[in-house]
């Protein structure tokens, strides 16, 4: 109307300059009318392109985290990696410990005593897994667990994760819903003494029922066995057997062993990631494990 107003104004008493000025006025209409309608186009155009990127990132980052190799870089990430490893009954726990996501079939590493009955030497049938994506929160039920392979020798266990319900969880997630991995065919690195390492797991600190993930750091400290396992002097307590072990960049360097660490007062032993490797291999060939995974 202001436009309308103005052209109106501007005009002389002539007949034909005031139908000009008429014409004018419907023409200045109809070009606020129609950049009106312009407007509200573009805006739902905008607005849906908004929506369908805001869904497609969503689900992009959804698809990126099924199966997401860990970024060396990454602590949080390494941090999901991480899983808390725990056999109870009858809401007893009896046995309990770490384990690391090594591939995106849901194999986790661990120690072969986390899984196996002192008393018995029989292997635990009731492994449930716990993790979470937070390091500020608890880790939550997340699946049941079977043993795939021992390697009593090393303290060594594999496990695979199994979409069957856990009656001790809330929800049934299962392998489909993703996590994130180290696969440690993809490391070599072997550490030198005096090396800066971090250890993550969930080390039980008082309350067994605690399930919040812990990092320590400590330094390499030296090799009783070079070709087994490696000694440091970071904090681990009990639970703390499976837990990775990374160097100062991020890269994998081995677990913790509890039982190996007994022997050494004050420290701990990491098995080394050659170690692992060699028995991966020999996992491999027998097809209990598929090749190197990106």
């Amino acid at each position: 109307m202001e436009n309308t107003q103005f052209i109106q104004n501007d005009v002389s008493d002539d007949s034909e300059n005031i139908e000009v000025s008429e014409v004018s006025s419907e023409v200045v209409i109809d070009e606020n009318s129609k950049n009106k309608q312009w407007i509200i186009v573009v805006c739902i155009l905008v607005a849906s392109c908004v929506m369908a990127g805001i869904y497609y990132l969503y689900n992009n980052k959804n698809e990126t985290y099924k199966f997401a190799q860990v970024q060396a870089s990454n602590t949080e990430e390494r941090i999901r990696s991480v899983v808390l490893v725990e056999v109870a009954k009858n809401r007893e726990v009896l046995s309990r410990g770490s384990g690391l996501f090594i591939s995106k079939e849901g194999h986790i590493l661990t120690n072969a005593h986390v899984v196996i009955n002192p008393k018995t030497e029989e292997i635990w049938s009731d492994i449930t897994i716990y993790r979470t994506n937070d390091s500020t929160e608890t880790a939550q039920c997340y699946a049941v667990a079977k043993v795939l392979s021992l390697d009593k020798k090393n303290d060594l266990a594999l496990l695979q994760l199994s979409d069957l319900p856990d009656p001790t969880c809330k929800t049934s997630i299962g392998v489909s819903k993703g996590f994130w991995f180290v696969d440690p065919r993809k490391q070599t690195i072997v550490p030198s003494i005096g090396d800066e390492i971090s250890v993550i797991g969930y080390p039980i600190y008082g309350d067994v029922n605690d399930r919040s993930v812990t990092v320590t750091r400590g330094y390499v400290s030296g090799f009783p066995e070079r070709s087994r396992f490696i000694k440091t002097d970071a904090k681990t307590d009990k639970g703390s057997s499976g837990s990775a072990v990374f160097d100062k960049s991020g890269a994998f360097v081995g677990i913790v062993s509890g039982r190996l660490s007994e022997s050494l007062d004050s420290l701990a032993a990491v098995i080394q990631v050659d170690v692992i490797n060699q028995w991966f291999e020999l996992l491999q060939n027998q097809g209990v494990l598929k090749g190197s995974q990106g």
